[in-house]
């Protein structure tokens, strides 16, 4: 069986980058949006919308409907981080 080159490598090869929150000093595994402390904190709704959206992107054919599903997950990334900062700015 022949296994796809978008693969990702086993959990452990994956590199590190930074939680996209400003203030936040954790490190995320690459394919992640954000550090598990963010992300659970985030909305049942928007983490939803940020699965189904990537999960869509990943399905789609080449071409526009493609285009289409990387946008919505861009928006729904977008929408995530912004309310996590948010949330982050109102603690004291």
């Amino acid at each position: 069986m022949l296994h796809s080159p978008s693969v990702h490598p086993p959990r452990e090869k994956r590199p590190l980058k930074p939680c996209p929150i400003p203030g936040c000093e954790a490190t995320v595994q690459r394919g992640r949006l954000m550090c598990l402390s963010h992300w659970t904190g985030l909305p049942h709704k928007l983490r939803s919308a940020v699965n189904e959206s990537w999960r869509d992107f990943r399905r789609a054919d080449v071409g526009e409907p493609r285009l289409f599903h990387l946008r919505r997950y861009n928006a729904a990334a977008d929408a995530a981080v912004s309310a996590a900062t948010a949330c982050e700015e109102r603690v004291p």
